[in-house]
Parts: C-alpha cells; structure tokens; sequence
C-alpha cells in the first residue's frame, strides 16, 4: 500500500449533514461506522468505485466486518436512496469522496510540476464527505457577485425553493388531526419557510404529520401536542419525517 493510500479529508461536522441524519434516525450508530468503512474501502480502489453486484456487496460487508449481510444491504440501499452513495453502470462510489480526491489529486499533479494553477482556475471541494451540495462561491472580483447559485442535489430538498400554500397545509394539518385550526400565526409561517431555506421539503413537513399520525405517543395523548407549530420544529422533522420502510403513501401536493 502506497503512502498516499493514508489519507483523505474528514471534516469535522460531517456527521451532522442531512443525509448522515437519515442513516442514523434507521440505523444509529451503526450506520454512520459502516458508512465510514465503506469509504475507507473506496479510498483505496480504482476511481473510488467498487462493484454493486449483490455477490460483490456481501463480500464488500465481510470486508469491513459487518456479518449480516441482508442489513447492510438494506443500508446500501437507503444510501444510495438518500444520495450518500450514487451508482453508475455497474459500480457505486460517493460523490462526496471523489470530489474531495479529485481536488487532492490535482495538486499532487501540480506539486510534482513544481508549481500550482493560478486562483482563477483552482477549484475548492466541499471538505465534508457527507454532503455533495454546491454552497455559494463568492469570487474576489470588484463587485463580490456571486456567480454560482446554491443547488442541492439530493431530490428531496431540490424543491426547496417552491412556496408552500399554507391554506392547504392548514386544510391537511387539520383532517390529519381532526382539528379545525383557521390560520397560520406569521411567526409559524416564517417557521416553515426556514425549514425549506435549510435541509427539508414540503414532502417532509406533510410526511412527518401522517407520521405522527400513528405514533403511539401522540395517540395516547389524543394529539394535544400535534399543534401546527409542533411540526415547524427541526426535532419533530428529524423524529417523524424519515421512515424508509414504510410504503409509500399519498401526499397531496401543496
């Protein structure tokens, strides 16, 4: 194993994205660890792919230790589903990882030619290798423009720019719940566009209802905390929104 084999960016907030959220709310710990196994694995291959043939995914899993072999299957799956992991033909990689290498790779290039590209042409990689979104990058120029927009490509929060019509909202809060709730308070209302600003989707807020919907907890307690502010907060999305297992259910669009 070559020296250069040792190393690869980990950025401290890295377990804190979006996407790293959904694995551990299904898998805890447990499915942040394999994840990192995963792209240890990766780091060391030909372009950072290896083979996602079920066979080969088996054996991938008793590489790294993992012994159930159907759960770490099920995790790929949800990966791949979340956009941890992306496949092409017959390989997956992380999108995340290749970029971050991409960027080494250059400048060991360069390095070996005894010198760097000018600032104009060098590319800075998003050095968490958890989230692939493309964050605003402000050139030094003489108006400070900013010439590239923040795109997000995981599917789920690429809508997040689309308003939400909170009369239907309300009108689905309320037959969720039984309620006959008239309007959304400002202050809520600015409470749920901050969410779409950040990591989630109307698809989010309306699942984590149907969600709470069947939680035993709520149930109980006759759904005196299913409030319309209740589902504005990060917590209760985090909580009720993402259930991978669940069959897909129909949620109008708002």
């Amino acid at each position: 194993m070559s020296k250069d084999s040792y190393w690869f960016r980990h950025d401290s907030t890295a377990g804190r994205g979006l996407k790293m959220r959904k694995i551990a709310h299904i898998y805890g710990h447990w499915g942040k660890g394999i994840y990192w196994d995963v792209v240890e694995m990766l780091r060391d291959t030909e372009n950072y792919e290896y083979s996602n043939k079920e066979f080969d995914l088996i054996m991938l899993a008793d590489l790294i230790g993992c012994k159930d072999s159907e759960k770490f299957i099920n995790w790929y799956q949800d990966c791949i589903k979340f956009g941890l992991l992306e496949e092409q033909d017959c390989n997956f990689y992380s999108p995340a990882l290749k970029a971050v290498m991409e960027v080494w790779e250059t400048k060991k290039i360069n390095g070996s030619k005894g010198g760097r590209p000018k600032k104009s042409d060098a590319k800075k990689p998003n050095k968490n290798l958890i989230e692939t979104e493309k964050k605003p990058n402000i050139k030094a120029d003489e108006n400070h423009n900013i010439i590239e927009q923040n795109r997000i490509e995981d599917n789920s929060i690429h809508n997040g720019q689309e308003p939400i019509d909170f009369d239907r909202l309300l009108e689905f809060f309320n037959k969720t719940f039984n309620k006959r709730c008239t309007a959304f308070p400002d202050k809520i209302k600015d409470d749920y566009k901050k969410r779409l600003k950040k990591d989630y989707t109307k698809e989010n807020i309306m699942d984590s209802m149907i969600n709470a919907k069947s939680d035993p907890f709520h149930i109980d307690n006759k759904y005196k905390y299913c409030t319309i502010s209740y589902f504005s907060k990060i917590k209760t999305l985090d909580t009720h929104s993402f259930q991978s297992k669940e069959k897909n259910k129909y949620i109008p669009t708002l």
